[in-house]
């Protein structure tokens, strides 16, 4: 008769938070979402996080906030995610450098993207850009290539993250350069850096590199996307300029907390495609030089694997 009775409390306590867990998914969001930034405030991933954030309050009827946890090669603010409640009021706002390059490079890395991330979905490609500080005297890929030949050692390159670092690697090894890799905890310290005329080079994205373009600051020599970018059309791809085995794009998406309720990660999803329909959105992506993507998750799945 005990066993029966324990058996019975359960089954009903089971029914209980089950009962819970649907009611909570089917009111959400009923509080402030948050979207985790791994980067300082300025750069191309808080500007997509900032769009993205006001779109998605818009269209879920709620408070969807932007929280910057910088440091650690982009890996502070994942990891602060993959431990938050699998709730959907936690996201990141990831890319390759922390989704993809830094679990591939650090077995130290205390998250795992296959085991503690549910993908809602990519939000943009975003384009990358070769600059250098106007006060140097180079305009091309060419220029440059000969100009770090003549002077091994002395140029130095800006690296917010992983995956710039291991895009100029990949230069480096392709042209044979003798570059200085300086690391930095985002892209906006990065830029103060190289328009101070403290390092020479960096790769970015046209939303960052944009005002000190303007400003003569800076000079972008080469796009290195495979299309030209439509903010930059008179400055050639790299390949155009004869690096024809280089294309380096960067990609912005939303994860959540893996074990998040299945209906919760539908609603962001549909919310995040509703958001990318919308003209408006969209067109504001595009203007900071970002290409808007609408794929399924699991092709977001496949690609930050």
């Amino acid at each position: 008769m005990k066993r029966r009775r324990g058996v019975l409390l359960l089954l009903m306590s089971s029914v209980v938070l089950v009962a819970t867990a649907l009611a909570a998914s089917q009111s959400f969001p009923n509080r402030p979402i948050r979207i985790v930034v791994a980067y300082p405030p300025g750069g191309q991933a808080d500007s997509v996080a900032r769009l993205t954030a006001q779109k998605l309050g818009e269209i879920l009827g709620g408070s969807v906030i932007v929280e910057n946890r910088p440091g650690g090669n982009a890996t502070i603010g994942a990891e602060l995610v993959a431990r938050a409640p699998a709730d959907g009021y936690t996201l990141l706002l990831g890319g390759a450098a922390n989704l993809t390059i830094a679990p591939a490079l650090d077995s130290q890395l205390r998250y795992d993207t296959l085991r503690d991330f549910e993908a809602v979905g990519r939000v943009a490609r975003v384009p990358q850009l070769l600059a250098v500080r106007a006060t140097l005297p180079i305009t091309t890929v060419s220029q440059l290539v000969e100009y770090a030949k003549q002077n091994p050692g002395k140029l130095t390159f800006a690296s917010p993250a992983a995956s710039n670092e291991l895009a100029i690697e990949s230069l480096k090894a392709a042209a044979g350069l003798d570059i200085l890799v300086v690391p930095y905890k985002g892209t906006a310290p990065a830029m103060l850096d190289l328009v101070a005329g403290r390092v020479d080079l960096t790769f970015s994205d046209v939303a960052s590199l944009t005002p000190h373009v303007r400003s003569g600051a800076l000079r972008v020599i080469a796009n290195a996307g495979a299309v030209r970018a439509r903010e930059y059309r008179d400055v050639p791809t790299m390949a155009e300029q004869g690096v024809t085995s280089f294309v380096w794009e960067s990609w912005q998406g939303l994860v959540a907390p893996m074990a998040t309720p299945a209906d919760v990660i539908g609603k962001l999803q549909g919310a995040l495609k509703q958001a990318l329909a919308d003209a408006d959105f969209s067109d504001g992506l595009e203007r900071l030089g970002f290409v808007p993507i609408d794929e399924s998750p699991d092709r977001f799945h496949s690609i930050s694997r």
